[in-house]
């Protein structure tokens, strides 16, 4: 992904979080927690906890991504959103994260 690329990626990314924390309003389904990952995350800190940002390798979204089995309950609604680059072949899609093809025994 492009330098610039990234940049509007995840000036999406931290709109919709930002919208999600500061306008999202539905008390059936409230807002719980939020992770923002960014491929331009430098030191930056985002929401009310001040978190940092991490950048959005594939291990981080692959961490992020495995919810425990006590976490989630039945009635939950895991919301993934992505802003970026991807391959798609027949039924498949991939995602490709920041570090795509770093590793050379994953092309």
């Amino acid at each position: 992904m492009t330098a610039w690329a990234a940049h509007v990626a995840a000036r999406f990314g931290r709109a919709f979080a930002t919208w999600l924390l500061k306008t999202y309003d539905n008390p059936s389904a409230p807002l719980a927690s939020l992770d923002l990952l960014l491929s331009d995350a430098k030191s930056q800190r985002f929401g009310p906890a001040d978190k940092e940002v991490q950048p959005a390798t594939f291990a981080n979204v692959s961490r992020r991504s495995r919810i425990g089995p006590t976490a989630a309950q039945p009635d939950d609604l895991l919301l993934f959103f992505f802003s970026g680059h991807g391959i798609s072949a027949a039924v498949q899609t991939t995602l490709l994260c920041e570090d795509f093809g770093s590793d050379p025994l994953a092309p």
